[in-house]
């Protein structure tokens, strides 16, 4: 069995159902949103549980390869060839019914490649502070099982690693401590997307005034 470890950053940083605004991917939600939403940056942070999170890995991710990172989550479908787990460590379970038939986005593509094949699983490593908004879908209970950071992942080799931003839902502050994390690995970095939506690019220059 071969296993895919995706990690979202936004595990990490908790955020009040009362500050969701309906994020999508979009340019707005990338950077202009979180300008306006400068107030936040007190209640906006990390949960510190990054710190420590490639230690928690102990030896199973040795020989894994680079780290594959994106902005967006959808990049991780990319990288499920030969693959039969995905560890998915994240807020949200990126299972939802596709939004259009036929085109794989950042919100389904873990559903779309579970259903794609039978012997596919799925073991989503969630934050506690998820539990009371996201629950795993119905028809997906005997694919997709919900753990919690505590809990063990049932794997004793990761593959493939992959981390992404999800800068629409996580504030260009963060970025630093992102970057940071994405470092700690110790490994190559590939990057998966450029320009605009560059995961390990901070959105706001240091000498910025919006920058911390």
């Amino acid at each position: 069995m071969k296993t895919l470890l995706t990690v979202d950053w936004d595990f990490f940083v908790p955020i009040d159902p009362m500050y969701d605004l309906a994020h999508q991917e979009a340019p707005i939600f990338l950077n202009l949103l979180w300008q306006a939403r400068q107030g936040l940056r007190n209640f906006i942070k990390t949960n510190g549980i990054q710190e420590g999170f490639w230690n928690r890995l102990g030896g199973i991710a040795e020989g894994a390869g680079p780290t594959w990172v994106s902005d967006s989550h959808l990049f991780a479908h990319s990288l499920l060839s030969g693959i039969d787990h995905v560890i998915l460590v994240d807020a949200h379970h990126d299972c939802w019914n596709q939004a259009k038939k036929g085109q794989v986005e950042c919100s389904d593509w873990l559903r779309v490649w579970l259903q794609g094949g039978k012997r596919r699983k799925a073991t989503w490593v969630s934050p506690d502070w998820s539990k009371d908004h996201f629950s795993v879908p119905k028809d997906l209970c005997d694919k997709l099982t919900r753990v919690s950071w505590g809990d063990s992942w049932g794997v004793k080799h990761i593959d493939r690693v992959h981390v992404c931003r999800s800068g629409c839902w996580t504030p260009p502050w963060l970025d630093g401590e992102f970057i940071k994390f994405v470092q700690d690995r110790g490994s190559r970095v590939n990057q998966m997307q450029v320009g605009e939506w560059e995961a390990m690019k901070q959105r706001w220059p240091k000498d910025d005034k919006n920058s911390p």
